[in-house]
């Protein structure tokens, strides 16, 4: 399977919507665009995944809140293309292709500590867990999750 990504389009926003609603990523993501998506485009690059020239996913890299680590987020919107390698291939794609644009030295990623098919995605691709958390929402839901880190250089 050919794995490309390709720089984010206006018209790619309503299937990032209609993927970021699917219960398979609502179950394993807070959010499915950038933090910072309309506001500030300089700190943040969005890549669509294609899997032999189809749409897949989406893969971004963004600066932090405290704008010196960059964060990596991944939605592999296409369920049935879950468990094909697509995101490991998208997260090494994404992290060469973003330090050409941002100068970093580490990329970091939130993940939730029961999606154990992403955390074995990051691992392979060479991030480690760095710290263990606990979020709690405005609802009372509290979720578990690990922060990972990857040294790029």
């Amino acid at each position: 399977m050919n794995i490309e990504l390709r720089p984010y389009a206006e018209s790619d926003l309503p299937m990032l919507e209609a993927w970021g609603g699917m219960a398979h990523c609502r179950a394993h993501m807070s959010r499915y665009l950038p933090r910072k998506f309309k506001t500030n485009t300089d700190e943040w690059r969005l890549y669509i995944i294609t899997a032999d020239g189809t749409a897949a996913g989406a893969v971004w890299i963004e600066l932090h809140y405290d704008t010196v680590h960059y964060d990596l987020g991944i939605m592999i919107g296409d369920e049935r293309m879950l468990g094909k390698g697509i995101g490991r291939s998208a997260v090494m794609q994404a992290v060469c292709a973003a330090r050409k644009v941002f100068n970093y030295d580490a990329v970091y990623l939130n993940v939730r500590r029961d999606n154990e098919r992403a955390i074995r995605c990051y691992t392979a691709v060479g991030f480690v867990i760095v710290d263990a958390f606990t979020r709690r929402y405005d609802d009372g839901t509290e979720v578990q999750g690990y922060r990972m880190e990857l040294k790029v250089r």
